[in-house]
This record gives C-alpha cells, structure tokens and sequence, in this order.
C-alpha cells in the first residue's frame, strides 16, 4: 500500500510538472504573439506615417542643384530645365531601353515593385563581408529620387521605398514607369533625362541611338561623374586592353624607390595588375629584389626574359604577360616563374604601362572583348547583360564593342564655369549625397574666390604654353588654400581642361605624385618634437643606410650642417637621418596622419593584412625624401598647417549647402581644426622656410623671394628610373604666406620623363612666385607672428651645444629653439692652437702675425655615435680635414703641437712678394694677346692670382700655373699698365706693376765686355759682361770663350771668372764674345780677346795685351764682327788659336 501510494503520489507530481510546462509553453506563445503584434504595429506604423502620395508624377519636375562661387555667381547648373526634354518611349530607341533594362533591372517586367530575391542575395552578400551590394529595381530608383526626401541608407527608408515602389507599380504600367525612369535620370555632362544625354553626348536624338552608344550611355546613371567620359576614369567606363604596347601606354617607369644600381633589364615579360596588388619580385639567380612595392590597378612592371624570378604577393591580382600572351600561373600565392619555359612572341623592350590609358583607343592591341587581356568597362559589362538577356546576338555585342571603341564625345565648354573645381565639386556632392544630387535642387556655395582663380588659371595657362612649346613639359596645376579655415580659393587642376591629347580633364591637384624634397619639411617638423631644433646640427656625411648610400643632388656632401641650412640648400642625408633619429617608419606615418596624410598609413596597412614580416610593404627611408605618393591639394593644407600656428584644418570646396526652400544642409563649421603641432615646431619650420638668406645664393635664393610679402617655401623634384637611367618627372613649390597655402606642380599628366636638369626650381617655382606676388595685391602680407616660449640660443655647429668659452667664433650660430630644446650642455667640440706655420710649433706672444694659424683639438661625434655606420664618416670627415684628434690614448698617431716657437724675426723670404718678368717695364709689346709673366714668393701658398690691364681685371688663376696670365692690348700706340695682384691662403696680398707702350720694338739689345787682358798659363780668366735692353727683356745672353760656350747669363752686369787648364788653351791670344737676342728676335754681339802668356800661372810677364776693339758694340749683321784675330805662342810655335774653332755665328 505504501509502494501504491508513493508511486500514486509520483505520478500526481509529474501531472502538476508538465501542467505547469504546458501552461508556461502557452503564456511564452502568447507573450511572443503579443510581442510580434506591437511590433508589427510599430514597424507599420513607421512605415505608413507621412508616407508621401504617389499623385501625379507626370507633373514632378526635378529642381536643378546650382553650384556658385563665395561670391553668389553661378559656375555650373548640374541640372537646369532647359537641359531636360521629356519623350515618350516611342521616341526612344528600344536599344537604349533593352540596356537600361539588362544595366539596371533585368527582372522589371516581373517583379511587382521589389526584387525580394535580389535583397536576400546583396544582405547575404553584404553580412558576409564582401562589397556592399544594391538591389533597388527601376521602380524604387524612381521612388527614391522622384518622392522620397530622406536619402538614408536605414532599413526603414528602404522598406518604406519598397511600400511606395509596390503602390507605384499598382497606379502605373511598367511602359510608364520606364518612360519616367529614363527621363529622369542623370546622366551627367548637364545632361538630365535620355533626350538631353543623347543631344549633348553624340548629337543625335534619342531614338537614333545605336547599340553601342545605347550601352554607354545606360552606363552612366550608375554614377555621373564617376563614369563620364569627360573625367578622370574614363577607362572604367570604356574598358581597356592591358596587353604591353596597346594604346595609351607609358614608356619607361618603374617603382620611384629604385636606387639607381639595378641591372637594365629587357621588357618582353610584363606583369600587369587587374586590381591594386601588393608585389615583391626577386631573381632567382642572385636572390636581388627586382620589384617590392603596391602596383594599382592598370599598372605594370617589365621584366626581363632572360632571367628566372620569385614571386611574394598578397592575392593574385595580376597577370604576366609574354610576348603579349597571358600566362597561366600558380595557385599558390608564393611561386617561382622562368619565363623561358614559355614559348612567346617578341615584345618592344621600350614599352612599360604605368596605367590604364586615359584617352583614344583604349582597346587597342586587344582583338576582342573576350580577349583576356582586356579589362572591361561599364559599358562592356552593359553589352554582355543585353547579350545574356536575349536583347542582341553575340555577333551584335560584338559590333558594338567595336564601334563603341570609336565614339568621339562631344563638349559643351561654355557651361562650365572652372571646370575642374566644378568637377570636384560635383563628384564631392554625388559621393555624400547621392549619384542623384542633380536632381535635388540644392543651391551648392562654394569657397572658389573667383578674382584668385582666374588668376591661377591665367597664370598656370600661360606659363603652361611656355613649358610645353620650349621644354617639353605638357601639364601644370596649382591649388591655393585659406590656412585659417581650409577653404579651397582657387583649383587649376592642369593648363587646359579641354586640352584632350594631354588629359587635361585630370585634375592634379587630388591625383597623388611623389613630392620629392617639398615632403621634407614634414620630417623635421616632426624631428622638432623632440630636442631638435633650426640651430641642431646634423651631419651630412656619405653614410650607409642599411645596403645603400644614397646621394645630395649634386654628388657632395657638406658635414656638420644645422637643420636651418639642411633644409634651405635642400640636402637628403639629414632629413634621412631625421627619418631614424623619428624612430622610423610606423611613428613618420602616424604623424603624417595628423597632417593631413591618412591615406599613406592606410595604404601600407591595407597592403600589410595578414602579412608575415619578410612579406609587408615598407616605404623605408625613402619616404623622407618625398618617395611617398601624396596629392598637391594636401601638401597645400599641410603647410598651411606651419602657416596657421600648428592647427590641421581638412581643405573644404563647401561654404554651405541649402534646398531651395532654405534649409541648410551643410555649413561650414569654423572650428573643426585640430592641433597637429605646436605652435612652436609650426614657427621654427617658417623661419627656416622664409629665411632667403639661408638658401644658397643666387638664383636660388631669387627664384622664391616674393618682395615685399612675407612668405615660406619649398621646392621638390621627384626622380623616376626610366630605363637604365634617372630622370626627373614631377616639379613642386608649395608655400604659404599668413593668408594663402600654394601649391603648385608641374609635369607630364602620364608621368612620362622629364628632360635632365628640370626642377622644381626652375618651372614649378615661376608659377608659384608669380601668383603668389599677384594675389596679395589686397591681402595680408605681413611678417609671421612668433608664438611664446621661443629661444634664441648661441650654438657650435659642429655638435649643436651651446657654445663654450672655448668655442671658435666661425665654429658658433645663433639660432631659435622651442622652449624644450634648447641645449643644455656646453660644447667640448674644438680646442683652438696657434701655431707657427713655418715650423708647425706652437706659436708664442712675440710670433708675428702673418706667420700665426689656429689648429683645432677636436671631439666630435655622430647624432649616434654608438652606430658604427654613421659614426665612422664622421671621424673620417674630420681627419680629412687636417683635425688633430683628442679622442683617446688610444689615439696613436695623435700629433699636438707641445713645443714653443723661437718666433725668430720675419724674413723676406717668409713674405709674399711679386714681381713682373714680362713685359719690361716701360718697355714696347706688340697689340694683341701678351702673356704676363711674374716671379711669386709664397711660403704659405697662393690661393689666386689676380691679372689686371688698366685697371680692369682680365685673368684670375687659382690652381697652377699661378704666374702666367694673358691679357690683350689693343693697337693704339698709348701707354698701358699692367697689375698683377697675389693672394696666399693667409688672406695676405703683394702685387707688382708695371707700363708698356704698343709698337714694334726693332731696337738691338747693348753688349759689352770688359776685362780680360793677359791671363799667366794655367790661371784664371777674369772679365765682366753686360747685356741690356730698353725695350723688351732679353730672352738668352750667351758667352763664349774662344769657341766654347762657357756660360748663359741674364740681362744685366755679370762678372764671370774662367779657369784655364794649360793643356786647353796654350799661349796664344782667344777672342771673347757674346751674343744676346731679345724676345722681340732683335740681337747683338760683341767681342774682345785675352792673351794667354807663356809662363805657367804666377809669372809676371805681362807683355801681353787685350785686343784694341775691347768694349766695343758689335754689330751681328756686319759679316766680319766676329773679329777673327791671330797670333802667335811664346814658344814660337806656328799655332793659330781661331783655326781651333771658329765662333759660332747667331742668327
């Protein structure tokens, strides 16, 4: 019983449970019920609250949207009435509308309003990551731009659309609602409704379009601006062939980070990216990296065939090309590839794309729209949804394909007003608004200062003509900014927007080119947010920066260099070393970020995603320098950033934006600049930039003065491989003033070569210059206003401290600092010695002067001396420059002077002295070139020697031969001075001068001899010989004693003294002459005779006497003048001295 009633028991409980359960089950469905009840109430009340009314839309008129100038004047009417002709579908090709139906909706003569299966498939599409996809019929398009005012992407805007786009179908037939869709619709170009597209387009109305321009024309709705044909993705709309050497393609560019030591490599291999790749290509030979960077979309890199390579990529977004033919290649993302093992057809090795052709043919080289080699466009893609929808055979797509490639645009210029910012402008509005902006009636104000841009545009215009007809360079841009607000004032995106040939429709100023030194400011700005400042000093030193030396501009290098100067005579090594000493790539980025920047971090980001470390993409040091892409547009707000104090305010077209009811939609909002820098870093970068005196000399210091307004600048070049060598390719100057931020560029639009020695300094910075000077004309031209905290601080510029006690006055520089960086240690850099250069010891109190040098102790270091790459140049440096070192007793060929000099007096020979050998003074030189000799004294070397003719100066010698010097004397018979100037290393100076006449100089030099006599045998002959000319210097005195010639003197009195062995000359009498010719080729000669007695030396018989002719002038043109006398020895011997030899005989 028990057992009964427990189980009785049991049994009761498990009733009450599942009473309970059931109960439960049923309150929860009620509770969900109840819940999806009041929810769907809500949603539909939602929905159906101020839906709007279909009514009539017949008599719907789309409002145009009007963009004006700050000053109210129209530029553009993206949409006016009298652009739009309503036609009824029977006037409307049934080609265009089978392509707006297969473009658009494919399924519009069977859904009711709403493709429900289209939704699903795009949610699907969309929650799963991939591109956000749309799925709006013909019908809700139409809803959406003809009655629906709010422009949300929100769920209940879109399910309120589908509402209004089921009852629209419900009031109307799908003829109608298509006959409103067409006529609606923006097609761009000002051109609204199929009519107005088709008039303005190709010239013809609507029912006459063909095939082919039915399909590019229903390409258009889907985005205006982005696919027009006049605009910069031309090739989006049209489709191009990216085979090597089809239409279009650039010769010769390669990735602007090449160093300039890679091999020249053949062009028969081309890899060519379908979308924006990350790529490193290395040879499989030698391990070299061949490429290593991001190719967009269109790009392409030539590779040599003889060779085998390695691939490393993010995705496969790229094909190779062989001999033009596409190669199959591996699944793995990571592969080799030997082009050789593919057999291919010959490719022109001068053929590189950059990428995808902007204008004419763009399908040229490629045979048809399957060919795999072409990259489709809208209107390809248009063509193949007609094909697919039964609308035209293959054949038909086909034909249309061909003949679309052919089309020629028309323009309508006189509608637009500044063009390109016209296009900016627009393309802003469709991208934040909607493709359908046109529509929306809004009355768009713009921040283009129409007196600014017209003068831009004069400007980039005419000097544009000249560049392109006398260098070569076929495009210019510029963009000028309000540093204060961001406002854009004037946008001149190239010399001629109609200009078709040269691309002109592409605005530069927001395509991104490489800056080139214009970037360098940013880097130090960033070096100032340390303990750096102008007065800092780097050394600009041959250094290696991981496997490369990278190079100046000019091949040299100038050691210890403060930013200042660096800066100004625009120097790579330190805005390099400031790349590092900024802790490199990842810090540079996030402060280019700030700047106005975002997109170079993002861009290496993007490329970097899921990336191993040997795979990522780095800009590297290059980036310093201005490797990096970035648009003029943001250089111009980046230094207007240094202008406004160190506030980033984005550049904005927008000053307001209102419906034409007066609601605004959009304003300007003045205080939406954030802080990018100090205040102080911003001043320290525009006293460098606007300090003239820093810059070279010259033509450079000129070519950026502005008189009269206080401004800042920079210029760049960018230099591209091309080939085997480098060349230029984009020229900047960008700068600013307290009112304007300009920038402007100038170059080829498809980035093709400049000719060698082209800059930016001598094409980019005339422009600027020009519009700078002009445009201040009525606004602030006044000095930049220096923020607190700024310091003026003395400082060594070989180390950046302050200077010492100690320090050499040429060794110091005064310049300003934050308040954080100025230096705080004292600097221990150089030891002066004074020494006496005629012994090297150290020079004593009595030392004269003249004879005094200071040498240096020195003890000097890199900015990071524990780096053996850049510390080593360093103490090079300064060894190479004669520097004793104090760096150590480990220092064994350390040599300092310890002793003192006796300082003994100052000799002649310790002075510098000069002095004229010809011409003679007062003498006759002929007209014309006359070499100046001169005899020079320097015992501390000669650093120039100056030629003076009458006062002016004609030769300066300052390497040897330092004493000859050529000067002209004119034909006149005055008289003539000539002066010669000498200058030692000591900065001392002597000069020698004399005067000459012009005239023939047929005087003969004046010879005489006297002395001789008799002379003992054995003894010593003793005469004196004189030899001079009035007029010219004698070029050769020679003496002769009987038929030998003894010795050759110089013009003046010489006493000669002749030993005279027995064996040579036994007793007899010898005759003596002279001969002396002057450089005028004038001679004369004279002659006397001795008598040798016939005694042996110390006899005292002097019977002997000299010849009666003694001292007399001698005429060399007589014949017998050589005096042939004869007698006889004191022996009695039968000998004749002059038979011995007779005397030579000048000519």
């Amino acid at each position: 019983m028990r057992f009964l009633s427990f189980l009785m028991s049991k049994k009761r409980k498990e009733r009450e449970e599942k009473t309970k359960f059931v109960r439960f089950l049923l309150i929860g469905f009620a509770a969900v019920a109840g819940l999806t009840l009041v929810a769907g109430s809500v949603l539909a009340f939602m929905l159906l609250k101020d839906l709007p009314d279909i009514g009539d839309l017949d008599k719907v008129l789309a409002e145009s949207t009007v963009i004006l100038d700050r000053e109210g004047n129209e530029l553009y009417k993206v949409f006016g009435e009298e652009n739009r002709v309503y036609v009824p579908l029977e006037r409307i090709s049934q080609h265009f509308l089978d392509a707006i139906i297969a473009a658009e909706d494919r399924k519009f003569y069977t859904h009711p309003g709403v493709d429900v299966i289209g939704i699903i498939r795009a949610q699907v599409s969309n929650w799963r990551g991939n591109a956000t996809q749309g799925a709006s019929t013909l019908s809700q398009q139409l809803v959406k731009n003809l009655i629906l005012k709010d422009k949300s992407q929100s769920y209940i805007r879109k399910l309120r659309e589908a509402v209004l786009a089921y009852q629209l179908e419900q009031k109307y037939s799908k003829s109608k609602i298509l006959e409103l869709y067409v006529n609606q619709s923006p097609f761009g170009g000002n051109a609204y409704g199929i009519e107005m597209a088709s008039r303005i387009f190709f010239s013809k109305d609507a029912k006459d379009l063909t095939i082919a321009e039915s399909a590019v024309l229903a390409s258009l709705p889907k985005g205006p601006a982005l696919y027009s044909p006049f605009g910069q993705h031309v090739d989006l709309l049209m489709g191009y062939c990216s085979a090597p050497g089809g239409a279009g393609t650039n010769v010769g560019e390669v990735d602007a980070t090449t160093t300039g030591d890679g091999e020249e490599v053949a062009s028969d291999v081309v890899v060519a990216a379908r979308e924006k790749v990350w790529l490193k290509i290395a040879s499989v030979s030698d391990g070299k990296t061949i490429f290593e960077g991001t190719l967009e979309k269109g790009d392409e890199q030539t590779l040599s065939s003889t060779e085998s390579y390695t691939f490393s990529t993010g995705n496969k977004n790229f094909d190779i090309f062989v001999g033009g033919n596409s190669v199959e290649l591996p699944k793995e993302k990571n592969f080799t590839f030997d082009p050789k093992s593919v057999a291919s057809k010959s490719v022109s090795n001068e053929t590189v794309a950059q990428s995808a052709p902007k204008s004419g043919n763009l399908a040229k080289g490629c045979a048809s729209m399957d060919d795999p080699k072409y990259v489709i466009g809208r209107k390809d893609f248009v063509l193949q949804s007609m094909m697919e929808e039964g609308f035209i055979t293959k054949e038909e797509r086909d034909q249309a394909w061909k003949e679309a490639n052919a089309l020629t645009f028309q323009r309508t210029r006189e509608s637009i007003v500044f063009p390109h910012f016209v296009m900016y402008v627009r393309e802003y509005l469709e991208k934040k608004y909607g493709e359908d902006v046109s529509s929306k009636g809004y009355i768009v104000k713009t921040t283009i200062d129409p007196k600014l841009q017209n003068l831009a545009q004069e400007i980039v215009k005419k000097k544009g003509d000249v560049y392109a007809k006398s260098n070569g360079i076929n495009n210019a841009a510029l963009v000028t900014v309000d540093p204060a607000t961001g406002e854009i004032l004037a946008m001149v995106g190239s010399r001629d927007y109609w200009d078709e040939a040269n691309d002109g429709n592409v605005n530069v100023t927001v395509r991104k080119r490489q800056p080139g030194s214009s970037f360098k400011p940013l880097i130090y700005a960033q070096l100032f947010e340390g303990n750096w400042g102008p007065g800092s000093v780097l050394w600009d030193v041959k250094t290696r920066f991981g496997g490369n030396f990278p190079n100046n501009y000019d091949g040299g290098f100038l050691g210890p260099i403060t930013v200042r100067k660096a800066l100004a005579y625009s120097r790579n090594i330190p805005p390099i070393k400031a790349y590092f000493l900024n802790d490199g790539e990842e810090k540079t980025l996030e402060f280019l970020a700030k700047m106005g920047f975002p997109y170079l971090k993002e861009f290496a980001d993007t490329q970097n995603e899921g990336k191993a470390p040997e795979e990522k993409f780095y800009y590297g040091y290059p980036i310093a320098i201005g490797a990096g892409e970035v648009r003029p547009l943001d250089m111009a707000a980046a230094y207007a950033t240094f202008s406004n104090g160190g506030t980033y305010i984005e550049p904005t077209p927008i000053l307001e934006i209102t419906t034409s009811d007066g609601e605004v939609i959009e304003r300007l909002d003045p205080n939406r600049g954030k802080t990018a820098l100090d205040p102080q870093v911003a001043y320290e970068i525009t006293s460098i930039l606007s300090d003239a005196s820093a810059r070279p000399a010259g033509f450079w210091a000129n070519a950026l003065a502005t008189p009269g307004v206080v401004t800042a600048a920079k210029t760049g070049t960018s230099n591209k491989r091309f080939g085997a060598s480098i060349y230029p390719s984009d020229l900047w100057t960008v700068g600013y003033s307290r009112s304007l931020a300009t920038a402007v560029w100038v170059g080829n639009m498809d980035g093709s070569k400049l000719k060698q020695g082209q800059d930016g300094l001598n094409f980019a910075a005339p422009i600027w210059k020009e519009f700078m000077l002009k445009a201040h004309e009525d606004r602030e031209k006044g000095a930049f206003i220096q923020p607190s905290g700024i310091v003026k601080a003395t400082v060594s510029t070989l180390s950046g401290k302050l200077a010492a006690k100690g320090t050499p006055k040429e060794f110091t520089t005064t310049d300003i600092f934050s308040s954080w960086a100025v230096p705080k240690e004292y600097d221990t850099t150089l030891v002066g010695k004074k020494v006496d250069k005629r012994n090297g010891l150290l020079a004593g109190a009595g030392c004269d002067e003249s004879i005094v040098e200071t040498i240096y102790v020195y003890n000097v270091h890199s900015e990071r001396p524990n780096l053996k790459a850049w510390e080593d140049p360093v103490l090079a440096w300064a060894a190479g420059r004669g520097f004793a070192s104090n760096q150590g007793e480990d220092q064994k060929d350390v040599q300092i002077p310890k002793d003192a000099s006796d300082c003994k007096p100052v000799s002649e020979s310790d002075k510098l002295s000069v002095s004229i050998t010809y011409p003679k003074d007062a003498g006759l030189v002929q007209a014309g070139q006359v070499n100046v000799d001169a005899a020079i004294n320097a015992p501390f070397g000669l650093s120039k020697v100056e030629y003076y003719l009458n006062g002016a100066l004609v030769t300066t010698r300052t390497s040897a031969p330092f004493t000859s010097g050529t000067v002209t004397i004119p034909g006149s018979g005055a008289t003539h001075a000539i002066l010669v100037i000498a200058y030692d290393k000591d900065g001392k100076t002597a000069q020698s001068s004399i005067a000459v006449k012009t005239g023939q100089d047929s005087g003969r030099p004046v010879v005489t001899i006297s002395g001789g006599g008799t002379v003992n045998l054995g003894g010593t002959l003793t005469f004196s010989v004189s030899a001079v000319d009035p007029d010219s210097p004698l070029r050769s005195v020679d003496v002769y004693v009987g038929s030998k010639l003894v010795k050759t003197v110089t013009e003046g009195t010489h006493p000669i003294s002749l030993a005279l062995p027995a064996g040579s000359y036994p007793a007899g009498s010898y005759p003596i002459k002279v001969f002396a010719t002057d450089t005028q080729g004038n001679t004369a000669s004279a002659t006397s005779t001795f008598t040798v007695a016939g005694s042996t030396a110390g006899s005292s018989d002097t019977s002997a006497s000299s010849s009666a002719n003694t001292n007399a002038e001698v005429t060399p043109s007589t014949s017998d003048n050589t005096n042939t006398d004869t007698g006889t020895s004191a022996g009695g011997d039968a000998l004749v001295p002059a038979e011995r030899g007779s005397a030579p005989i000048v000519q």
